[in-house]
């Protein structure tokens, strides 16, 4: 990079969390791709950790993902929309990412209430910490069902 700093790119999508998965994730979402174009690297390290949570707000202990932990800097970029448990969750919902894949479905019925799911989901961002986050909100996504959510313009990129 022109900085003279390494980019990682990673996920951890719901399921499974293996290389195999992971590759076939990067490539059909256009992160392959995205990261040959920009000499960035993809994560395929697929260890976990148990992190102890500052705020405790929901939880104490949280098996996250540990790569990210291991770099100088973590960055987040997540697409601008609406989410059926929290109304709303700007740039923190991206960090549930940080919870190996099927670990997510065990958070989302051991919380179904918003307010335990919103508090999950601080406890993640005050453990994670990131440095900054870009939301792309060009094209946003509005509505409370992933199966019902409409495109909205919304012109819109924001960094925080």
């Amino acid at each position: 990079m022109d900085y003279g700093c390494d980019v990682i790119i990673g996920d951890s999508p719901g399921g499974p969390y293996n290389e195999k998965v992971l590759k076939s994730l990067y490539k059909v979402c256009g992160i392959e791709e995205a990261a040959k174009n920009s000499g960035s690297k993809l994560n395929y390290d697929c260890r976990t950790e148990d992190f102890l949570t500052p705020e405790n707000c929901m939880i104490k202990k949280l098996n996250m993902i540990k790569p990210p932990f291991e770099c100088d800097k973590i960055i987040t970029i997540s697409k601008l929309k609406t989410h059926g448990m929290a109304l709303y969750t700007g740039a923190v919902k991206v960090l549930f990412g940080m919870i190996p894949g099927i670990y997510k479905a065990e958070y989302h019925l051991k919380m179904p209430d918003i307010k335990d799911f919103s508090n999950l989901l601080v406890d993640i961002c005050e453990t994670v910490k990131p440095h900054f986050s870009i939301i792309d909100g060009i094209v946003g996504m509005e509505g409370m069902d992933q199966l019902q959510e409409c495109l909205k313009n919304w012109s819109y990129i924001g960094i925080l």
